[in-house]
């Protein structure tokens, strides 16, 4: 009885030691299974972070200045009309802008930074650009009054070189320059002038719509961007070079039989950028 006894509690502790045995070597062999998988998300983390090539979707916002430039011309009475005014307006315009980026191998180029080219396309629209005159000439009952409104849709094209001249884990700080092709289209939106003799318009006179105005320019940028995983940031001064900005002309009635002529130009200075792109 006694050695039944021995025995039983003898299998007892061998089946004890036996199952903790097997439970420790069964929680070794899954934290075994789970460290390639752990150090595979490391990995492929590490991964994204190296290679940033890949499209990017986003938005950018540009400051800028705008000079409106207009001239009338016309004949009255026994005189004739010349009023120019030139007036600079600010300038905003915003809107979506998709490119793609591709990073060269730096073993390939034998560099210790990481050097990439960008091109992207922009469109977009802006605030409108405003000029009103109202001037008393010849006599002291006649006066000429102008005004006008422009709004901007805005697209450009550009290719930039990029240089990460710093990357820690998920963070790349570089420098960026590039040319870009802009164009512009001013849309007429307002449009009035006459001549009022009293302060009343002439009876004969009439405004016409101003013609459209068109600009294409070339231009030379320089920037800084900043990258946090598939996050960019953006900081361009864009130079402006415009090749063509077309002067508009039109023609309204001044009185029964005088007709007058309108010159519109309009240019466009320097301007900031700041945008946002997610890399996918």
């Amino acid at each position: 009885m006694k050695n039944l006894v021995f025995a039983t509690k003898f299998l007892g502790i061998f089946l004890g030691v036996a199952f903790s045995v097997n439970l420790a070597f069964t929680q070794e062999v899954v934290t075994q299974s789970q460290k390639p998988i752990e150090e595979k998300v490391e990995e492929k983390q590490l991964a994204q972070n190296q290679n940033k090539s890949g499209f990017t979707l986003g938005i950018e916002m540009n400051f800028s200045q705008a000079t409106l430039l207009e001239q009338s011309i016309f004949p009255i009475g026994i005189g004739l009309i010349d009023a120019k005014l030139k007036k600079t307006n600010f300038s905003f315009d915003g809107g979506i802008k998709l490119g793609y980026q591709y990073y060269f191998d730096k073993e390939a180029l034998g560099v210790q930074k990481a050097f990439g080219i960008n091109t992207s396309v922009y469109i977009g629209a802006g605030n409108p650009l405003k000029e009103t005159i109202f001037s008393q000439v010849l006599h002291s009952n006649i006066y000429y009054g102008l005004e006008s409104e422009y709004v901007p849709i805005k697209t450009r094209i550009e290719v930039s070189f990029l240089w990460d001249f710093w990357q820690k884990g998920k963070h790349t700080l570089g420098l960026s320059a590039g040319i870009g092709y802009g164009f512009a289209y001013y849309l007429s939106t307002k449009t009035s002038n006459n001549v009022l003799y009293d302060n009343q318009p002439h009876p004969d006179g009439e405004s016409t719509k101003y013609s459209d105005v068109i600009i294409n320019s070339f231009y030379p940028q320089i920037g800084l961007y900043y990258y946090y995983n598939n996050h960019q940031f953006s900081l361009n001064y864009r130079f402006s070079l415009e090749y063509s900005s077309k002067t508009q002309k039109a023609e309204f009635m001044s009185g029964v039989s005088d007709i007058g002529h309108i010159s519109t130009q309009i240019s466009q200075n320097d301007h900031l950028s700041i945008g946002y792109s997610y890399r996918f």
